[in-house]
């Protein structure tokens, strides 16, 4: 009881971030924010802002060729990686995941001629997503780490795998982190937003798939 008082403290705090037209008004008048301060790929965690995201840092798209390397000079793993989790599960896989993280973004970063970062450190809390929604993102760049009065969320960039049925995977992963290891699995009844920057969420709503009282917001910048 303790630990969801905790996580429902925590969750009032941060929900206070998150009201359609103070949002505008900040992504407008941010602009930093829309500026990366490295072209490096990680995760599409909440805890790894900065730089370009794919789940897991690539490692579930089957076709790598289908990504855009050149957008990318290095890549970095994290511990504690969902996406990484649901790979070894898929396939069945009898690995250290942290371990396997590792060794398959080497691996990767030596197939495509990129720089392996090593480990990134995760910027929330241990063991647990403190995501209040999912940024998905259409520009070339966005932190939302860079101002402290946007809420954390997962960040999705759908022009890395220009293949939409990819991108749509990537927020039903997220939404089911956020379900069993976020703060759905306290407040099932609470909103969790979908913030749409220059892309259309009419590509994608139909087949969202979550148990989570979703909220879609659009920004135009």
């Amino acid at each position: 009881m303790e630990k969801i008082e905790k996580f429902e403290k925590e969750f009032r705090s941060l929900s206070k971030l998150v009201e359609k037209q103070k949002l505008q008004a900040i992504l407008e008048k941010k602009k930093d924010i829309l500026f990366l301060n490295d072209r490096n790929l990680r995760c599409i965690d909440e805890g790894t802002p900065g730089g370009l995201h794919l789940a897991g840092s690539g490692v579930l798209v089957k076709d790598k060729n289908l990504i855009n390397w050149d957008l990318f000079d290095g890549i970095y793993f994290h511990q504690e990686c969902g996406a990484i989790n649901f790979f070894i599960k898929e396939n069945n896989l009898e690995e250290n995941p942290d371990e396997f993280a590792e060794k398959f973004t080497k691996d990767l970063a030596k197939t495509y001629g990129k720089e392996f970062l090593g480990k990134i450190n995760l910027k929330r809390p241990k063991h647990f997503h403190n995501a209040l929604g999912i940024w998905i993102c259409g520009l070339p760049g966005f932190d939302f780490s860079k101002e402290k009065s946007l809420p954390p969320g997962f960040i999705i960039n759908p022009f890395i795998v220009k293949d939409l049925n990819y991108t749509l995977f990537e927020i039903n992963l997220a939404l089911n982190i956020i379900e069993n290891n976020g703060f759905g699995k306290f407040l099932k009844d609470e909103k969790f937003y979908l913030w749409f920057i220059n892309e259309n969420p009419k590509r994608f709503e139909k087949n969202i798939s979550s148990n989570l009282n979703l909220e879609i917001m659009k920004f135009n910048l």
